[in-house]
């Protein structure tokens, strides 16, 4: 007789990260002067510090914690679009959504091609200094 096991996999992985994005933004048609709509694309510099985690799994009558590998430094590409929103002649209010995909800072030697997706809303204001 056999019996079938299900196994379910937990992950924890806490780490602190510096971001550095890089990338070129275009400006698109002016829909009138107030408002204008941009696309961006490129990518960000992770700089990891204090990693730690693991996973463990069920059912637990298994040797249950494992720990897994973790980088020091992902580079993962970005699109994001957004808009510019004028409030006044020097204030803009700024809104972008970002898509990043790329590697993970998590690692595993049975499978050290993990990817991360992270998704992004910003806000804010921003001014120009230009007259």
């Amino acid at each position: 007789m056999t019996q079938d096991v299900t196994f379910t996999y937990v992950a924890r992985l806490n780490y602190s990260t510096v971001k550095i994005p890089m990338s070129l933004a275009y400006n698109l048609i002016r829909y009138n002067k107030k408002r204008i709509p941009f696309i961006e694309g490129g990518f960000s510099a992770n700089i990891i510090d204090r990693t730690d985690g693991g996973y463990s799994w069920t059912p637990t009558s298994y040797p249950n914690t494992t720990y897994f590998l973790t980088k020091y430094f992902v580079a993962m590409p970005f699109c994001g679009i957004g808009f510019y929103e004028q409030l006044n002649h020097k204030l803009y209010l700024y809104t972008k959504f970002k898509y990043e995909d790329g590697s993970s800072v998590l690692g595993s030697p049975i499978d050290p091609n993990i990817r991360q997706h992270n998704f992004s809303f910003a806000v804010g204001i921003t001014t120009s200094f230009s007259k």
